[in-house]
């Protein structure tokens, strides 16, 4: 809807559209890190719905979540009853999980948190540690995989389907099929945690981004159900170097090149000197 306002002559000025301009902003958000902003990140998911559940609700990038994208539109709540190929808000209350089932018909579900470097200076690593969820145990005999990979785009060139992302197997949860499927009902049927230790190098110039993906593989027969739940990430920023430090770098180098100049021209009279 416009906004309008009347001026002193009867013209009409349209002061903005404010919908579309939320909208817009909405689209464009993310995670910021570095500068003014904390070097750390958390997510437990629990803002996520916990009903009403086996109904398919919309998912929208950067709004059902702050910060997080998928490759979706859409996620159903569920306990881990559901077999139908979505995102899911898993769990029995309000303790919620982030995860998928995947199907031949629907494919692979994906989901990211995109980060942007707000500081003055590089980020150049990370540690993240989450735990991963079992709520629905699939009738099958092969691996059920919720893979972790991150990628580094220049400024608003992110995407959740974007080229160049890397793996980090450590981060990867992997839980086994079964013959007979089993839903987790009150609580996840297994967990696991995950980390990657002493962290992950990364290079992320200051106004780049950094998105952090997790994406459900889809399995021969029925996929399991899959959720993360409590992720933490702290990245590892380039020191700023002091203003004293600076200084003497700046006037550092020329200084010594003048005492080198200086001894020189001592020397070289010394040794006139001595020839006379």
């Amino acid at each position: 809807m416009l906004l309008h306002s009347r001026t002193a002559r009867g013209g009409t000025v349209v002061l903005l559209a404010l919908p579309l301009l939320l909208a817009s902003r909405a689209a464009h958000a993310q995670i910021n890190i570095g500068g003014a902003n904390p070097l750390t990140y958390s997510q437990n998911f629990d803002s996520l719905p916990s009903s009403p559940t086996g109904t398919t609700l919309t998912f929208t990038d950067n709004v059902t979540l702050p910060g997080l994208y998928s490759n979706r539109t859409t996620f159903r709540v569920s306990n881990g009853s559901d077999t139908s190929g979505s995102l899911y808000s898993f769990g029995s209350g309000a303790d919620r999980a982030f995860g998928a089932i995947d199907t031949v018909t629907t494919g692979e579900h994906g989901f990211a948190f995109r980060f942007v470097n707000t500081g003055t200076t590089a980020l150049t690593g990370f540690t993240l540690s989450y735990t991963g969820e079992l709520w629905r145990l699939g009738l099958n005999s092969a691996e059920n995989q919720l893979l972790f990979s991150y990628a580094v785009f220049t400024a608003g060139a992110g995407s959740i389907n974007g080229a160049g992302y890397t793996s980090v197997s450590s981060l990867d949860y992997t839980e086994a099929g079964a013959a007979t499927p089993q839903a987790g009902g009150a609580a996840p049927i297994r967990t696991k945690q995950l980390s990657n230790g002493a962290g992950t190098a990364i290079t992320v110039n200051p106004g780049e981004e950094v998105w952090m993906r997790l994406w459900d593989v889809n399995e021969a027969g029925n996929d399991s159900g899959l959720g993360a739940d409590d992720v933490n990430i702290a990245f590892s920023a380039m020191a700023i170097p002091e203003p004293g430090t600076l200084v003497l770098a700046v006037i550092g180098t020329p200084m010594l090149g003048l005492v080198a100049l200086r001894r020189r021209r001592c020397n070289g009279r010394a040794r006139a000197d001595a020839g006379r």
